[in-house]
C-alpha cells in the first residue's frame, strides 16, 4: 500500500483509453517518471499502471486481463506493457515510429542525446535484439566524422559501440575547442541529412569555413541555399593549421 500511496502524491494523469499515439506515449513517459522516483518491482508497476486507467482503458483491462489468464498479483510490468501497446498503438503509428528510426540521423544533438532517441524509436522497428544489426542501424545515423572513426574497430555490442561514439566526440571536442561542438551538430553529407530541431525553419544559409589559397579564408554567408558546412580535416589528417 505504501507504493500506491506514493503513485496518488506523484500524482500522474489518467489514461482513458482516447487520443492519439503521441498522447499514449505521452501517458507511459509520465508512469516512467514515476517509476525513477520509486524504485518499483516488475508487478507494482504493472499495478501501479492499472490504477491510473479509467473509462474505455480500464474496462479494455478487465476484458484483456480475462482473455490472457494473468493473476494481477504476478502481472509483470513487461507483459501489461506489450498488451498496452498492441492496443492503443496502431500499426500506423507504430511505422511511422519505425520510418523515424531509419531516417533518424545526428543532427544538432550529441552523442548522448542521438543514444536516447534511437533508442525511444527502436522498440518499434523490425531489429528485436539483434546486436550486429542494432549497431549498424546506430552507426549510420551519427556524424559522419564519428562514424566513420567508430566502424575502423568492428564492433559487435551497442553498448560497446554508443561508448566508442562518446569517446571519439570527447576527444574531437578537446582537440577542436568550441568551434568543433558547434561543426559537430551539422551533418555535410547531403545524401543522409535530416533536420531534427526544425533547422529550415530558421535562416538557411551556406556557411563555409576552410582556407582560401595560401592567406586566411574570411567566412563566406550567402542565403537562400541549403545548410553546408565545409570542415578542414581533424588532427591526424593534418597538423595545427587554423579553422577559419
Amino acid at each position: 500500500m505504501g507504493h500506491i500511496r506514493d503513485l496518488m502524491r506523484s500524482n500522474p494523469p489518467f489514461f482513458d483509453g482516447k487520443g492519439t499515439g503521441l498522447e499514449v506515449e505521452t501517458w507511459l513517459i509520465s508512469l516512467d517518471r514515476c517509476f525513477i522516483m520509486y524504485p518499483y518491482g516488475r508487478n507494482t508497476k504493472a499495478r501501479c499502471a492499472i490504477m491510473r486507467l479509467k473509462s474505455f482503458a480500464s474496462i479494455w483491462w478487465w476484458l484483456e486481463e480475462e482473455r490472457i489468464s494473468v493473476s494481477i498479483n504476478t502481472l509483470s510490468w513487461e507483459i501489461f506493457l506489450e498488451r498496452f501497446k498492441a492496443r492503443f498503438l496502431s500499426p500506423q503509428w507504430r511505422q511511422s515510429r519505425a520510418d523515424e528510426l531509419y531516417a533518424l540521423h545526428q543532427f544538432g544533438i550529441s552523442v548522448d542525446q542521438f543514444e536516447h532517441m534511437f533508442y525511444e524509436l527502436k522498440q518499434y522497428a523490425d531489429i528485436g535484439n539483434d546486436e550486429v544489426m542494432l549497431v549498424q542501424h546506430f552507426l549510420r545515423g551519427l556524424n559522419d566524422r564519428i562514424s566513420g572513426r567508430v566502424r575502423v574497430f568492428e564492433l559487435a555490442l551497442i553498448e560497446v559501440a554508443v561508448a566508442k561514439a562518446r569517446l571519439v566526440e570527447q576527444n574531437l571536442v578537446r582537440a577542436h575547442g568550441g568551434v568543433l561542438r558547434h561543426l559537430l551538430r551539422v551533418d555535410n553529407n547531403s545524401s543522409n541529412r535530416r533536420d531534427r530541431n526544425s533547422f529550415r525553419a530558421s535562416r538557411v544559409a551556406t556557411l563555409s569555413i576552410g582556407r582560401t589559397g595560401t592567406g586566411r579564408g574570411a567566412d563566406r554567408v550567402s542565403h537562400g541555399s541549403p545548410l553546408r558546412v565545409h570542415l578542414r580535416p581533424l588532427v591526424g589528417e593534418a597538423s595545427n593549421s587554423p579553422v577559419g
